[in-house]
């Protein structure tokens, strides 16, 4: 870092690059790709005759592939650095959002999430794990809550763009969204090619195989693994089913709905750099456990409400928080597992959220009554919060990067 000055003007360039992109992949990859699905449902719904057990079926195919592929994602990315797994993948993303909306029922649709799904894990990861490698330690939280806020700016761009495509079209209209969001994904996937870059302060990357052993015998990396697999239950309840709840359930319009959807992704962009803040300064459990609160809150509010008021005030709750947690939990992991290992960690995190993020559409879909009402499903997911604000105390999470506990 001594060298002259442009040397170093390069470097602090560089990282904020690589920050940029990390954060439109992140971006494309839940705002546009995962959440695509939420959006686009009642459409998809009503245009192909899905029952509620059917479309949440296809979403928790879709999960499982994430889940299975979230290890592999953390083993890519040490192999062959996140510039080209990121890449590769979110034109796989892309490729499945095509059969989506090529779809004409059950089978193209499992096969298309299913693609989708198993890319956006070798997305998520390599992004999530950026920190390390770039920033100080002391920085970890509030540089990997940039990257989650870049799902809020999802959220607002899929808010606007989806809800207007869908109107193309009373019938076919879904089939155009999905298309419009592949390629502002395949887009995407193009200038993340040109601005990553693979970090400069690893060094040698460790074997694939000892970098997993390492990682597994780590005991505080499956705690935070196990906390995040109830974040993952709770998040993706909500996520999945909203728009099919306020649309069939509750009787507002598309257009409504993507409002809505689009005030949670204001939201939360400030919420994950406030939580990044928040932990790195008073540490990662308290943060926590106001998060699980908050997001509890904005479940019970969607389920139970019944008016503008209750909608808007549970999706600003929840889109402060659903991508805080991705950040305060993932930063952690870069602290117990350290740069070199950081990848590993999260991967082994994201998988055990994976498993939530799995099961929570299915047990939705099964719980949703004939009128399109999610409010059980909403109910359970609200406990699943409220045993992590009852875990994270249990707990130790770190504070600060511990070189022993590599």
């Amino acid at each position: 870092m001594l060298k002259s000055g442009s040397g170093v003007v390069m470097r602090v360039e560089r990282r904020w690059l690589v920050l940029a992109a990390s954060t439109i992949s992140f971006a494309a990859a839940l705002g546009f790709v995962r959440f695509g699905y939420s959006l686009t449902l009642p459409a998809m719904q009503a245009g192909l005759g899905l029952s509620s057990a059917q479309v949440g079926l296809i979403a928790g195919c879709s999960h499982a592939a994430y889940l299975l592929c979230s290890i592999p994602a953390g083993v890519l990315t040490t192999r062959f650095g996140p510039r080209r797994v990121v890449t590769g993948e979110l034109l796989g993303a892309a490729l499945g959002m095509g059969l989506t909306a090529l779809a004409g029922g059950v089978p193209l649709l499992i096969v298309g999430q299913a693609i989708a799904g198993a890319s956006i894990a070798a997305v998520i990861v390599p992004a999530l794990s950026a920190s390390p490698g770039w920033f100080a330690p002391a920085s970890w939280g509030l540089a990997t809550g940039v990257v989650t806020a870049g799902g809020g700016l999802g959220f607002v761009v899929s808010g606007v763009l989806v809800p207007a495509l869908l109107q193309l079209d009373p019938v076919d209209g879904w089939r155009s969204a999905w298309l419009g969001l592949l390629i502002v994904v395949a887009v995407i996937a193009l200038v993340s090619y040109g601005l990553l870059r693979d970090p400069p302060r690893l060094g040698t990357r460790p074997p694939l195989g000892e970098s997993l052993r390492a990682v597994a015998r780590l005991s505080r990396i499956w705690q935070l693994g196990c906390i995040f697999l109830l974040y993952g239950f709770a998040y993706i309840t909500y996520g999945t089913f909203s728009s099919g709840h306020l649309v069939l359930g509750r009787g507002l319009s598309t257009a409504q709905a993507g409002q809505l959807w689009a005030l949670g992704g204001v939201a939360g962009i400030p919420g994950p750099l406030l939580a990044g803040y928040a932990a790195d300064r008073f540490g990662h459990r308290p943060t926590l456990v106001v998060l699980y609160a908050v997001q509890g809150a904005g479940l019970l509010m969607l389920g139970l409400g019944d008016g503008w008021g209750w909608y808007a005030a549970s999706s600003t709750l929840y889109g402060l928080t659903v991508w805080s947690f991705a950040g305060v939990i993932s930063a952690a992991c870069g602290m117990v597992a350290g740069p070199k290992l950081a990848s590993a960690g999260v991967a082994l995190g994201v998988t055990l959220m994976s498993v939530g993020q799995m099961i929570g559409p299915i047990i939705g879909g099964l719980l949703a009554d004939p009128s399109g009402s999610y409010a059980m499903a909403f109910a359970i997911a609200s406990a699943a919060d409220l045993a992590g604000v009852i875990a994270v105390p249990l707990i130790r999470l770190p504070r600060r990067h511990d070189p022993g506990s590599t």
